[in-house]
């Protein structure tokens, strides 16, 4: 839970460095460049998010008994 944790908060960084860059660049094709890999990025980060909460799920189930 710990490494999925640090990885969100590694990915959310890798995002927010990329958006900086897009505010810096007044070129089209290079923003376009930015925002394609801040769609694959957000991708990553919503997979590594899903398997976040299904760890979490499990936990909670764990030791809470919930179903």
């Amino acid at each position: 839970m710990k490494n999925l944790f640090l990885e969100i908060h590694n990915q959310v960084s890798d995002i927010w460095d990329e958006r900086k860059g897009l505010d810096w660049t007044n070129k089209t094709h290079e923003q376009q460049r930015i925002i394609n890999r801040l769609e694959n990025k957000v991708k990553k980060l919503r997979e590594t998010l899903n398997e976040f909460d299904k760890e979490f799920i499990f936990l909670r189930d764990f030791y809470l008994g919930e179903k």
